[in-house]
């Protein structure tokens, strides 16, 4: 695929039919012959544990930290953290998030409670963080939403001064900077996921950290806990899945829709044998695929002309990685009616967070992240899609906005 800019698209009317997929993983040309000419490999256990060693010390090198643990996915990450740092201490979290996270934590036994979400950045409030903060807090969790990374002077400031531990969630964020640091770095321990996001292998996760006490504590519990499925069924079986979602996803998402959603975070959880080798083929290219989001994050924003369009903002000091491009709308209403008329159109969009509180404490208020929730719809910005898709999303939605104000 040819990462450069793609060329301006001159014809503004979009495509009757242009399909857009939303969980499409993008692989470099070679990644599925190099897997297939190394097949047999990803049954050696040898191989696969020397391939993961050599990834901590590359993603140590490109987060600039001392320490780092490869993980079965994101919320092992977490799960992990909970189990073996925080001791059943209080965690903060906002609200606007994915549903995995606080039923991680849960599962941990870790008590949470929930802060309001800034309804233009969609990242913590940090006014709230004040409000909520007390003796029994162990942690801060700061999510940096959508690829775009929090404020994280005013949240550090506010942990020192605490005295608990500030925990970044760069689950959606992998690359993406804030004052010339790479997020997950900045707080005291930093997890990402590589399942749908930015860096998509099959799974699979990451925990960084600059302190040597912490990461004894976690990586002891990961070795002993945390395994590689060397199951040859499973193996051909995500392979092939893999590679349908990424060069057939009509195929794939039909199989996707098979799979069981049900998930229960644990410590015996598996590394996909395949992961750490397409961590391994994809990482090279993740300053390409960066600029290639960004691109085509760009393009949503510059064709999106119609009103009743909330965008995104961030700081100059903030480099997001544009992992998903969120925007909001006027009113729950307006925000179903189209998604649902992009949907007969082949387009995919998708609602990546809900209001926590509102399944784990009703009673609590939060209004400016139920805004948010119950408007916000997401779009890919993956390279799979270029400015012709963009098009078709872009002038679809403005002609909605524009031409069809009986729905809205």
């Amino acid at each position: 695929m040819n990462m450069n800019a793609p060329i301006l698209f001159k014809n503004t009317k979009y495509p009757n039919r242009c399909p857009v997929y939303f969980w499409r993983p993008w692989y470099p040309s070679s990644t599925f012959f190099e897997l297939l000419y190394k097949f047999d490999k990803l049954f050696d256990q040898d191989y696969i544990k020397k391939t993961i060693r050599e990834l901590e010390f590359t993603l140590k090198e490109y987060f600039r930290c001392d320490y780092v643990i490869f993980t079965p996915s994101g919320s092992a990450s977490i799960f992990l953290v909970c189990k073996t740092i925080l001791n059943k201490n209080e965690v903060l979290l906002p609200s606007l998030v994915c549903d995995v996270v606080p039923h991680t934590i849960q599962q941990s036994g870790n008590p949470m409670n929930f802060l309001e979400v800034n309804s233009s950045t969609y990242n913590i409030d940090e006014n709230d963080i004040l409000n909520k903060i007390t003796s029994k807090t162990g942690a801060i969790l700061a999510v940096h939403q959508f690829g775009f990374p929090c404020q994280m002077d005013t949240i550090s400031d506010i942990v020192k001064d605490k005295n608990c531990l500030l925990i970044e969630d760069a689950a959606q964020s992998f690359g993406a900077e804030y004052k010339n640091k790479k997020v997950g770095t900045i707080g005291d321990i930093g997890i990402f996921s590589f399942n749908n996001k930015v860096l998509d292998a099959c799974g699979g996760g990451l925990i960084v950290t600059n302190n040597q006490q912490y990461y004894r504590k976690m990586n002891e519990i990961a070795e002993s806990q945390f395994s590689i499925d060397y199951n040859k069924k499973r193996i051909i079986r995500n392979l092939i899945r893999s590679w349908l979602l990424s060069d057939y996803p009509r195929i794939g998402n039909a199989i996707g829709g098979l799979v069981s959603k049900e998930f229960i975070p644990e410590l015996t959880e598996k590394i996909n044998s395949i992961t750490p080798l397409l961590v391994q083929n994809i990482f090279p290219e993740i300053e390409k695929i960066l600029c290639y989001r960004k691109k085509n994050f760009n393009y949503y924003l510059s064709y999106l002309k119609a009103n009743k369009i909330i965008k995104p903002k961030w700081e100059n000091q903030m480099k997001p990685s544009f992992t998903f491009c969120t925007l909001r709308f006027a009113n729950t209403s307006t925000r179903n009616i189209i998604k649902s008329m992009l949907s007969k159109k082949g387009i995919q969009s998708a609602v990546l967070a809900q209001s926590a509180h509102r399944k784990y404490n009703s009673k609590l208020h939060l209004p400016a992240t139920d805004l948010v929730a119950n408007t916000m719809l997401s779009f890919p910005t993956d390279p799979h899609i270029d400015e012709k898709h963009i098009l078709c999303v872009t002038d679809r939605i403005n002609q909605i906005l524009y031409d069809e104000p009986n729905y809205i």
